[in-house]
């Protein structure tokens, strides 16, 4: 803080722009969607000071690819910067707004009778899904599900809305989604089915969130390995009364 500080005294220009990540990044575009002033606890802070002297938030691309602001922070696994650029004003899509659970304003993409509005293709609505799915928005998911989205689809990688909602640890939106048979036995391209992707998520998050989307997947059906790289002590009892015993040699995807 007292460096950026420092360097905005000295009339550093806030918007200066490099040439990153497929476009022309600014210091709040880079700073929003980074890993390190998240875990510093520093974000919101030097969000708002780049705010305070003049950045701008609606430049197409700033934090790279061309998106928009808000999206990128979604895409780059920072919601909560995400969220508070959009209580700023930044610009919201409708794929964004999917992932920050706001459901009136995706509402408005649609028509009365369910229909898509101009704009709004098939993979925009997909995309959204994911991004739902992906973030925990229950609402939203349940909405875009009413719509049409596909529980099938996926990009090419094999993962699903389903993997991207058990990774989420996000149990409102799994069980919703159980309750539509969603496929569970499907491999990404890491050749893995959506339990053994909750299992990973498992040693990675939250442990009180996982346990019940496990023991939720194994009730809908989901098909129990018969080995598993360890997890914890809970879910790796759980998963032996099902049949699965803990192999320590067996690793998770490339580790």
């Amino acid at each position: 803080m007292e460096i950026t500080k420092m360097l905005l005294d000295a009339d550093a220009e806030v918007d200066a722009a490099c040439h990153v990540y497929g476009s022309d990044c600014t210091t709040l575009g880079l700073t929003a969607t980074s890993i390190h002033p998240a875990n510093a606890g520093t974000m919101d802070e030097l969000l708002q000071l780049l705010l305070d002297r003049g950045a701008h938030m609606d430049s197409q691309g700033s934090a790279g690819r061309a998106h928009s602001l808000v999206f990128a922070c979604l895409a780059n696994g920072q919601p909560d910067a995400a969220r508070f650029l959009a209580s700023r004003g930044a610009p919201v899509d409708f794929v964004s707004a999917a992932a920050l659970d706001r459901l009136e304003q995706v509402e408005k993409h649609f028509n009365r009778d369910g229909s898509r509005k101009p704009g709004v293709s098939k993979e925009s609505l997909q995309e959204a899904y994911r991004h739902a799915c992906g973030y925990g928005a229950t609402r939203v998911v349940e909405f875009l599900l009413e719509r049409g989205a596909d529980m099938t689809e996926h990009t090419g990688d094999g993962y699903t809305g389903t993997h991207y909602a058990v990774m989420s640890g996000s149990v409102e939106t799994v069980k919703l989604l159980l309750r539509r048979n969603p496929p569970l036995e499907g491999k990404t391209t890491h050749g893995r089915s959506v339990l053994f992707h909750a299992l990973w998520s498992a040693t990675r998050g939250d442990l009180d969130a996982h346990v019940p989307i496990i023991e939720a997947l194994i009730a809908a059906g989901a098909e129990v390995p018969e080995k598993h790289p360890p997890v914890n002590a809970t879910i790796d009892a759980l998963l032996e009364r099902h049949g699965s015993r803990t192999d320590s040699n067996w690793h998770w995807f490339n580790e």
